[in-house]
């Protein structure tokens, strides 16, 4: 793995006891070992002047040169400018720095705030061990990997690396191994950074929340949630104590018109806390005013509005358990199953018609039974078949058919942004927070729209925390509340009315701590983190927040008048269908009947007059 990190040899009385050649080997297996590329030979102009120096960083140079490393002389009157203006395109640069001065290090007072991030390496000169008076002026922060490279023998080299957990604090020293010219690195560890640190020293950082919080007896906090059960665990992995100071209008952070922010992002600007221990949205914002922890948790941003009374009727919920090719299936199998019966009779059984066979089809579809029982062994086949296949399909269907029923559909007033610039709902957000600057610093033309029309008209009146914006939304019924789902979930079930969330989210988020810039402490609390992402405690701890805030109340899904009105209307329909086709066979059965009457009566007429007729002939003859 290539060390995205600079590193900087820091070598002290080059001439005054060590072969030039050792040392050359020793800067190339460091160089090897963090796998870097560019090498800088550094040194002080004033120092310089002597004639045996000049050569002996040339004949340095020559030698690093023979071993295919290239070098480069650069002056350290103004090692920031000129360490700006080096552009390095092979892997991480080394700065090897030339000094005789090994008792007070001035140029590393000077260059503290360079110190952390890059790798350091001091070589003493021989005897000269790794002392505290040497370094009490200089402050190791303990993300800078600062190495010191001892030797009380000539060509055996001790390396030892040194660190303060704060300015003026105990050093503390790790040994990192050895080094000599026959068997070059010996126990270098593999171990990465954080690995290297015991902790922090029982230290008192300064921290800002807004979280609800408890003072304990030795001035640490105790912050409610699950951010104070992860700030908990960092405190006893770390060894640290965290004292809190809320900021004055206990908003999280954004920036005005101005320039200028508020909240718990102005305290970390203005460097007066350590740390702020809430899930802050990372933003590029505030990015430039604050350093990030590694994400702890992914917000998905939802808007909270009043559950509608109305239900959405779905026409197609009694026909959606099956696709349309399905249906077509069983209308053919039904089909099929009828001329089956009409055409399979034996000469003692009656014969189906296909018009009573369709509807003996019908019966056991379902599942109704039949009046007789066919005698003959093809009809009792059949019969059996149909049986089995409506068993199998009313089981399906009635199964898909209660899941449908079971889930409502709640007839909702918009489902996205635009839906919402469609509707007469107003927007909240939370005032002073990441949400805030995610509608006034958009690029995007739909969001700064939703900005203009629904939010800017009373962002002077925005809520100041999550409940009071929930709430807002229980009294307005045409009130909409933007907020991630984590935050709402523990409100949810305190507010008087019931809410429920857009589905569809809004957008998303990654959450992390906040940290002071360049703090030396972000590192270590990033790779706990890390560890209680990858045992799994940070999700169950996220999770948990999340289930441990959701009612254990068991409700019912009821049943409402707009779930069966497609059955009831479909029912009454078939009855005035019934009513309509019993009327029109009442009125042709009677129109038939009198026709019939009529027919019989003029059959007895005509049967009379002939009668007469033929009695009359007889009597002329």
């Amino acid at each position: 793995m290539i060390h995205a990190i600079t590193i900087v040899l820091l070598v002290c009385g080059i001439a005054q006891g060590y072969l030039q050649e050792q040392l050359a080997m020793l800067f190339t297996d460091v160089i090897q070992h963090f796998y870097s590329g560019c090498v800088y030979l550094c040194y002080f102009p004033e120092q310089g002047t002597a004639a045996f120096k000049v050569q002996e960083i040339v004949k340095l140079q020559k030698i690093m040169s023979q071993r295919s490393i290239h070098t480069t002389a650069i002056s350290l009157t103004d090692f920031p400018r000129e360490v700006s203006r080096l552009q390095c395109n092979s892997n991480s640069p080394v700065y090897i720095i030339l000094s005789d001065d090994v008792t007070s290090g001035p140029f590393l007072t000077q260059l503290q705030q360079e110190l952390s991030g890059p790798v350091w390496l001091l070589v003493l000169p021989p005897g000269l061990s790794p002392g505290v008076d040497l370094l009490s002026g200089v402050n190791i922060p303990l993300d800078c990997e600062f190495l010191v490279v001892w030797s009380e023998e000539g060509s055996q080299f001790q390396i030892t690396e040194v660190y303060r957990v704060w300015q003026g604090g105990l050093l503390h020293r790790f040994d990192y191994g050895s080094w000599s010219p026959s068997s070059g690195s010996t126990g270098w560890p593999d171990l990465e950074l954080w690995k290297r640190r015991s902790g922090l020293d029982g230290i008192l950082l300064h921290g800002t929340s807004i979280q609800p919080y408890n003072k304990e007896k030795d001035g640490s906090c105790r912050i409610s949630g699950y951010i104070g059960d992860m700030w908990q665990l960092l405190e006893e992995l770390m060894d640290f104590k965290t004292n809190i100071t809320p900021p004055v209008d206990m908003a999280w952070g954004s920036i005005n018109n101005n320039g200028d922010w508020n909240g718990m992002v102005a305290l970390l600007q203005k460097h007066q806390v350590d740390v702020a221990i809430n899930a802050f949205m990372m933003t590029s914002e505030r990015s430039d005013v604050m350093d990030f922890t590694t994400p702890i948790h992914l917000s998905k941003f939802f808007m909270f509005v009043q559950e509608p009374r109305a239900v959405q009727s779905d026409w197609r919920g009694h026909i959606r358990p099956f696709t349309g090719k399905l249906w077509g299936a069983v209308l053919v199998m039904m089909v099929l199953m009828a001329v089956s019966l009409s055409v399979s009779r034996t000469p003692w059984e009656s014969t189906y018609t296909l018009y009573d066979a369709f509807f003996c089809v019908i019966a056991i579809i379902t599942q109704q039974g039949l009046e007789t029982t066919p005698f003959s062994t093809p009809r009792r086949m059949i019969l059996v078949t149909s049986c089995l296949t409506s068993v199998v399909l009313v089981g399906a269907y009635s199964a898909t058919l209660t899941s449908f029923l079971t889930i409502q559909k709640l007839k909702l007033p918009f489902a996205d942004f635009q839906g919402l610039l469609k509707s007469n709902y107003e927007l909240d957000v939370l005032e002073k927070s990441g949400e805030y600057n995610f509608f006034t610093n958009s690029k995007s033309p739909l969001i700064q729209e939703v900005y203009h029309r629904k939010l800017e008209q009373h962002e002077t009146f925005l809520p100041s925390s999550a409940e009071q914006g929930l709430l807002r939304v229980c009294a307005l019924k045409t009130r909409t509340y933007l907020c991630s789902g984590i935050t709402a979930w523990p409100f949810l079930q305190q507010v008087n009315c019931s809410l429920v969330a857009i589905p569809a989210d809004m957008f998303k988020a990654t959450a992390a701590f906040g940290f002071v810039k360049n703090s030396p402490y972000r590192g270590i609390a990033n790779y706990y983190i890390n560890q209680l992402r990858s045992s799994g405690i940070l999700y169950r701890l996220v999770g948990g927040s999340v289930t441990a805030t959701k009612t254990t109340k068991i409700q019912l899904p009821q049943v409402e008048f707009d779930d069966v009105y497609p059955v009831l209307l479909a029912l009454s329909l078939a009855i005035v269908m019934a009513i309509l086709v019993l009327g029109l066979e009442f009125v042709l059965e009677t129109l038939v009947l009198r026709w019939r009457i009529k027919a019989t009566r003029s059959k007895k007429l005509r049967h009379t007059i002939t009668g007469l007729i033929n009695k009359y002939i007889k009597i002329n003859q």
